[in-house]
């Protein structure tokens, strides 16, 4: 299978489309689509901007850079690390792995773990994980994959 060759940078489109990010949208969408999230979900577009103004997108898993250098050309100005990170210096954007995704402590914990003196006064205790984020993240990825140009 052909690599994808990527741009050194974006190409203005129009509303909605950002020459910093837009050539790299082929990498987050392929990452995106082999399971891996967003760390900062809370962001609808994913991207987050530090106090530097340098901007992010990073996820919950490991990126396996082997995997992305069997798919993706990169250009010279992009560089892949060994440990999955993407830093394009000259846009002042980068992806990486940003933290592993797992629970709070106090998430997910058996009723046993927490004692009660009245356990019929107890409220009803809501699921771990009920999968609405999830959910939500799909349907996130989703209009990004329909959106035309990207």
């Amino acid at each position: 299978m052909p690599k994808i060759q990527l741009a050194a940078q974006g190409a203005e489109h129009g509303p909605g489309h950002d020459p910093r990010t837009d050539h790299l949208r082929p990498v987050i969408d392929f990452l995106l689509a082999k399971g891996n999230r967003p760390s900062h979900w809370w962001h609808e577009s994913g991207f987050w901007f530090d106090q530097g103004g340098e901007l992010h997108y990073t996820f919950t898993d490991p990126i396996d850079a082997a995997e992305l250098r069997e798919h993706f050309d990169f250009p010279p100005s992009i560089r892949l690390s060994d440990d999955g990170a993407i830093r394009d210096g000259p846009n002042h954007f980068d992806i990486y792995y940003d933290r592993p995704a797992k629970r709070f402590s106090f998430e997910g914990l058996p009723a046993a773990t927490a004692p009660l003196q009245n356990p019929q006064a107890a409220p009803e205790r809501p699921a771990a994980d009920d999968g609405t984020a999830d959910e939500r993240l799909r349907q996130i990825a989703e209009r990004m994959r329909q959106e035309p140009g990207r």
